[in-house]
């Protein structure tokens, strides 16, 4: 559904963030739910009191609800339509290890500060350690104490972490195949006479 109006301010979640978008349209107030890693965008890109159009699904109704309430698809404001997925790829040296609760490690902090979480699997295939090479793609929001970001990696050094989800036997062979081309690339070819 295309909903027209005026954002009349963002609402928050109960951890401190934002999670909706309260607007005021031609037929009155709706609220429009947004996905945790979309505030950053949102908030860098609307201000109360400024005109937005945006696409959202209807939820269904909810005993006690005093407006309609929808869940976020796009949004367009000053003619364009905002980036609310964006990827982002962050490089650099392993400086400390981060640690699931359980004492797994689950990431790295780099050199530039970025921190990229792996989860355990992601750890463990890329055979994570100090001083390593790190090169990450995925999805970034700020770090809640300092100037950095938190990377939640979607692939680290050419290997795709989705394609770990299925257990340590899927993390072992593709810990495998990155030692057999770092392998590979540490070895010289002889030269041609």
């Amino acid at each position: 559904m295309k909903i027209t109006g005026t954002l009349a301010h963002f609402n928050h979640s109960p951890k401190g963030s934002y999670e909706a978008l309260i607007i005021t349209t031609a037929k009155g107030t709706v609220q429009v739910n947004f996905e945790p890693h979309q505030a950053q965008a949102l908030a860098a890109n609307l201000k109360p009191g400024g005109k937005i159009t945006l696409k959202a699904d209807a939820l269904h109704d909810h005993d006690g609800a005093v407006h309609p309430v929808f869940q976020l698809n796009s949004v367009q404001t000053g003619g364009k339509t905002l980036d609310l997925d964006p990827r982002i790829q962050v490089s650099g040296k392993v400086q400390r290890l981060n640690y699931a609760l359980h004492g797994e490690a689950n990431g790295a902090v780099l050199d530039t500060g970025d921190f990229v979480h792996l989860k355990p699997h992601g750890a463990r295939a890329l055979g994570l350690s100090l001083g390593q090479t790190l090169r990450a793609t995925g999805r970034a929001r700020p770090l809640l104490f300092g100037p950095h970001r938190a990377l939640e990696a979607d692939t680290a050094n050419g290997i795709d972490l989705a394609d770990l989800k299925h257990g340590k036997k899927a993390a072992k062979k593709a810990a495998k195949k990155a030692a057999k081309k770092a392998a590979k690339k540490a070895v010289k070819k002889p030269a041609k006479k």
